[in-house]
């Protein structure tokens, strides 16, 4: 027999636990998500490639093709700091011209600039300045998330 706490729907409390859920659930959606649905899953996304390979890896994978709306996704949500390290990676690695959506064009220009001396200490540099801004954008998500939840059916009260 299951015991009764282990049938209840699980109740996320954490901002953590409900940036989690929000991403799950907008990952669940695609390819029909809706803005909002929209907006957490390329957070989630910035995050986890940021984590995993630094933002050079977020910017060359086609990941990057969505850097444009990832800076009008934190201008939305608030989270000032996570968009001041994006912008200033766009202005150091792209001398401050709009990321291409062509994967193949970002390529070539990130890494030929990334290969020139004391750049790929400033992408680590910078990566490491956007994941300790990673409890602060999580929380931003989830106060926007709370205040449009028309965007998330299902979403726990």
């Amino acid at each position: 027999m299951i015991p009764r706490w282990m049938r209840r729907p699980f109740a996320p409390r954490t901002a953590s636990e409900k940036f989690r859920w929000l991403a799950r659930h907008a990952a669940d959606a695609r390819p029909a998500q809706n803005a909002g649905q929209r907006l957490v899953h390329d957070i989630w996304w910035l995050l986890a490639e940021t984590a995993n390979g630094s933002l050079s890896q977020y910017v060359t994978n086609s990941t990057g093709d969505g850097f444009a709306a990832m800076l009008v996704h934190l201008e939305t949500i608030r989270a000032h700091e996570t968009r001041a390290v994006l912008l200033e990676l766009q202005r150091a690695a792209f001398a401050g011209d709009a990321v291409s959506r062509d994967r193949a064009e970002r390529i070539r220009r990130f890494d030929a600039w990334e290969a020139q001396p004391g750049n790929e200490q400033l992408v680590s540099a910078l990566s490491d300045r956007l994941l300790a801004t990673s409890g602060h954008l999580t929380a931003s998500v989830v106060t926007w998330a709370e205040d449009h939840r028309a965007y998330f059916p299902g979403y726990p009260a």
